[in-house]
């Protein structure tokens, strides 16, 4: 473990996996960059203070190269939080202290947990949305747009099953992900997350002929349930299988307690459905430096021209 003067520690993993996470996000838990990265996959950057305690630190997929420039990124699945901040320090003095120690001829991507409203060239808004803590099931419901729950009052031929068959999951997620050009996530992505038999749940929807419909993944800690991925095979039905995943869904977190967070998506469609069955918006800030920052604009020729 390597201290620099500015009580910054670059490879800083050990440090990393010594700090309290309790409270924070599934997506920066060591043992879930274990489970999406590998352990040697994954290092973070980490701040001291003068007394030795955590500051700061931000987790990040082992950099790679792209036409000679080190990609810095958040780990898979870490949707909107990336710098954990322990201590009162501005998010723009964390970003200052971080792009000053990153070598040159870098890229790098972050996204910060807390809401946001503003937008500048180095900082763009995305979106997450979540339910907010229900008492009851009756209460969600009466968020869920009328169209949508007049189509989960009807009753249906088919049956939502807890699965752990990756191959199965895969299946029922198809359909969306081809729909939706989301190539990056295969069987692959699918046996990383249920490896964490700890803290996740397949679920799969067939029908009557056991063929299957559609699937969805969830994760979760002590206070949360994350809704990772939910899609439908195209190709076999044209049943209400997102609405039915949503609603068990939404049954299986108020059972456990926990309160629901869908991550956002960038995806118009997804999001518009997010919004109908009663979720709400919160916008949270994304960072994008180049160092230099002549980089930036060589990267936006190099885009333009391809």
């Amino acid at each position: 473990m390597k201290l620099n003067k500015s009580n910054i520690i670059m490879d800083g993993q050990e440090k990393y996996r010594a700090i309290d996470l309790s409270h924070q996000p599934l997506f920066v838990q060591p043992h879930w960059l274990d489970c999406m990265l590998g352990s040697s996959n994954w290092s973070a950057i980490v701040a001291l203070g003068n007394n030795g305690i955590t500051r700061w630190a931000w987790a990040y997929a082992t950099p790679s190269r792209h036409l000679g420039i080190l990609k810095w990124t958040p780990p898979s699945f870490s949707t909107y939080n990336n710098i954990i901040i322990l201590d009162n320090t501005e998010i723009s003095n964390v970003l200052r202290e971080l792009y000053k120690h990153i070598p040159f001829f870098s890229y790098i991507k972050i996204k910060y947990s807390k809401s946001h409203k503003e937008t500048t060239k180095d900082i763009r808004l995305r979106v997450r949305q979540f339910y907010p803590h229900y008492d009851t099931l009756d209460e969600y419901w009466n968020t869920i747009n009328k169209s949508k729950r007049k189509k989960l009052s009807k009753s249906f031929d088919i049956r939502v099953d807890e699965e752990t068959n990756p191959d199965n999951l895969f299946k029922g997620l198809a359909g969306s992900l081809a729909k939706n050009n989301l190539h990056s996530i295969d069987i692959n992505s699918i046996e990383r997350i249920m490896a964490c038999k700890a803290s996740t749940i397949g679920m799969i929807v067939r029908n009557k002929n056991d063929r299957i419909l559609g699937s969805q993944l969830i994760a979760w800690d002590s206070h949360t349930a994350y809704f990772l991925l939910r899609g439908k095979n195209y190709s076999k039905t044209h049943l209400p299988v997102s609405e039915i995943l949503r609603w068990e869904s939404i049954r299986f977190a108020h059972s456990k307690g926990l309160r629901i967070d869908l991550c956002g998506s960038q995806i118009p469609g997804v999001a518009n459905f997010n919004r109908e069955m009663g979720a709400q918006n919160e916008y949270y800030p994304e960072f994008i430096h180049f160092k230099p920052m002549l980089l930036k604009h060589i990267s936006s020729m190099y885009k333009r021209k391809n």
